[in-house]
């Protein structure tokens, strides 16, 4: 068991991006690019909006926005193997012997080769989780995590700030049973089976990268013995 020593900073800038605290802590796994589509069809949903909608995502703006620095290329291919493999992905919601309850994450695909244009549409499963949100959720800006590069950064920043509530003088702590934290990740039991890779691949790198982008600043973490 670890512990994460987090402040607070407060800033306003758009966009925004809201999930229910029900889909942050659900067990999914992303690549980096996948999630970098994902939070971009996201900031396109409005708190006011009450059913997802395709948006089209420009490849160039939408390598203006994450700060990519690929060739042309490489980067729309990138793009297109990401789009075609979330039709794929799902979140499971319950982790219940006797349940299990999976979600998808795109409803819709398009990609027209030589348009620099995808099309994307998340899956109606979703609602509950991303639309009309009122209660138990959790927003932050778009732009700490732009810098990101570690696939695990978004998902253990995301996991720490569905506790900022909690901050007594702009401070909290947030703890995580080692294998808790491998489920969350959809980590398999095969992947960084020795602590010291799953330490220095998952999270000195999501530590570090938090701390110098986002409105958290780790102040410390602690292993424990088991």
């Amino acid at each position: 068991m670890y512990f994460m020593n987090l402040a607070e900073a407060s800033t306003t800038q758009p966009p925004i991006i809201r999930k229910s605290n029900e889909l942050i802590e659900a067990r999914y796994r992303l690549s980096i690019w996948e999630q970098r589509l994902i939070l971009t069809l996201l900031s396109n949903v409005t708190s006011k909006d009450e059913d997802f909608k395709r948006y089209k995502i420009r490849v160039a703006d939408f390598m203006k926005q994450w700060q990519l620095n690929d060739d042309s290329h490489s980067l729309y291919e990138k793009v297109q193997d990401a789009a075609d493999s979330l039709l794929t992905k799902t979140i499971q919601l319950s982790d219940d012997p006797t349940t299990s309850e999976m979600v998808s994450w795109l409803a819709y695909v398009k990609y027209k080769r030589g348009s620099g244009l995808v099309e994307m549409e998340f899956h109606a499963s979703l609602k509950p989780y991303l639309l009309q949100l009122r209660k138990h959720f959790t927003q932050y800006q778009l732009n700490h995590v732009i810098n990101f590069r570690n696939q695990y950064s978004i998902r253990i920043y995301e996991l720490l700030k569905i506790r900022v509530f909690r901050a007594e003088d702009g401070a909290f702590t947030r703890s995580f049973k080692y294998d808790d934290l491998r489920s969350l990740l959809a980590i398999e039991d095969g992947e960084y089976a020795m602590f010291w890779n799953f330490k220095s691949r998952v999270i000195v790198p999501a530590v570090e990268e938090i701390s110098a982008n986002t409105d958290l600043e780790i102040t410390d973490v602690s292993y424990g013995k088991t």
